[in-house]
């Protein structure tokens, strides 16, 4: 009885084993699908905030006289009378040198029996008028000649 207890179970399991089985051939197994491996999104980099820039408004553009090159010394008066017993001048203001612009009044004084003929610079008459005004600098050195004329005949 044994024996038939044996192949009963055999049997069984046999049954069991090809009840579990396809009985159709299958197609071979595929491989799982994996999906990509994708890295880690890296967070976007904002960059810092700066403020926007507003333009200043331009300051206005005002044209400016011509400029003259203005030497830093000083600019010499000199006034002498011919001849010198003509007459006599006055310098107003009177100083040993003169700034750029600075201007200076002349006034001749004839001697008695004397006129006064005029304001000379280089033998070129500037002023025929007693009075007269120079504006300093545009010569560095001015030597200004006060001319006299006798009015006795024969003299001067």
């Amino acid at each position: 009885m044994v024996g038939l207890l044996v192949i009963a179970v055999v049997a069984g399991i046999i049954a069991v084993v090809l009840w579990k089985r396809p009985i159709a051939p299958t197609m071979p197994e595929t491989p799982p699908v994996v999906p990509p491996v994708v890295p880690p999104a890296t967070p976007p980099v904002v960059p810092p905030f700066t403020p926007p820039i507003t333009p200043s408004p331009a300051p206005p553009i005002t044209p400016s006289p011509p400029t003259v090159p203005v030497p830093a010394v000083g600019y010499k008066l000199v006034v002498v009378t011919e001849p010198w017993a003509g007459g006599a001048v006055t310098i107003s203001p009177e100083k040993m040198s003169y700034t750029f612009g600075e201007l200076v009044q002349l006034k001749a004084w004839p001697a008695p029996t004397w006129s006064f003929v005029g304001w000379f610079v280089e033998d070129e008459n500037i002023s025929y008028s007693p009075e007269a005004t120079v504006v300093m600098g545009l010569r560095a050195e001015y030597r200004i000649v006060a001319r006299f004329r006798s009015e006795v005949i024969g003299y001067g």
